[in-house]
């Protein structure tokens, strides 16, 4: 059996974006958020309506239908907020992420060693680097980054303990279980914060969760994947599109960090919805628990 990708990939993953963060300077890093997201990131979520067909049984037309208006307007319910409530929503949205990422470790180390991974996700650059977080999440929040910002050393105190926790009980820790979270947190010390997030995001989280459901679907070749995965991907960046003259009138900057953080944040309430939708009908199987 090869090797898990998570093996080789996210500490390549770290090693790339260390060299690029070191000699090629911000606008590189910009260009590899939004790349990376785009091409790397996205395709983990596309198989969303494979899920809902396989999983939900929402075959045909009308039922297509349906299910894309919901997970359309889901993703609106969770843009609004962030123009009349940046603040709130930007720690919501740091929260449900960090529970969203927890739940790639919570079949094999429960509730709170899911929960403790995830908080250590999320906060550890926050508390690490709290300069250059702030500076991030003032593109996203200029009327602060709020409580849980200040409370990221905390945060990951109880992650760490919560991880551990999770470790002790567990029956069958995969290798990754330990070896991502120190990953993680070298990651996080050495790294700028947007090159932090892209190591983990396009390189360990997505290339991880897209490989697990992709298998449970019964996806086994990469031409298939591809098929089930384009037409999704493919209306996401028009969807983005749409939001570029808006985005124009801001600085690149601005332009990136919002297009990739704020539409990260309403894609992925759908996408956990759907995801607690179809758990209990998904079949486990020994490739899906490999921990990547």
């Amino acid at each position: 059996m090869t090797a898990p990708v998570g093996t080789w990939l996210f500490p390549m993953g770290l090693v790339v974006m260390l060299l690029l963060d070191r000699l090629a300077g911000e606008t590189a890093l910009l260009l590899a958020l939004a790349a990376g997201v785009a091409v790397l990131g996205l395709p983990h979520g596309a198989l969303d309506p494979e899920v809902a067909r396989q999983r939900l049984g929402v075959r045909g037309f009308a039922r297509s239908a349906i299910f894309l208006l919901g997970y359309l307007a889901l993703g609106l319910a969770a843009l609004l907020p962030w123009w009349h409530w940046p603040t709130l929503a930007l720690s919501v949205f740091l929260l449900y992420s960090a529970w969203h990422f927890g739940e790639d470790t919570g079949e094999r180390l429960g509730v709170a060693g899911a929960l403790g991974y995830g908080l250590l996700v999320v906060f550890l650059p926050l508390a690490l680097q709290p300069a250059a977080s702030a500076a991030v999440l003032a593109y996203l929040a200029p009327g602060g980054p709020g409580p849980l910002f200040h409370g990221a050393g905390w945060l990951c105190a109880a992650g760490a303990a919560l991880l551990v926790l999770g470790l002790c009980r567990a029956d069958r820790p995969q290798p990754s279980d330990w070896r991502d979270p120190l990953l993680l947190l070298l990651g996080a010390w050495l790294l700028a914060p947007l090159a932090y997030f892209v190591a983990y995001f396009c390189f360990l989280h997505s290339p991880r969760h897209l490989l697990e459901t992709a298998r449970a679907l019964g996806l086994h070749d990469w031409p298939s994947r591809l098929r089930a995965t384009a037409p999704a991907t493919l209306a996401t960046w028009a969807l983005a599109g749409l939001a570029l003259p808006w985005l124009l009138q801001q600085s690149a900057e601005s332009a990136v960090l919002q297009m990739v953080f704020i539409g990260l944040a309403a894609l992925t309430v759908p996408h956990m919805v759907l995801e607690s939708l179809a758990a209990p009908r998904r079949g486990s199987s020994p490739e899906g628990q490999s921990g990547c």
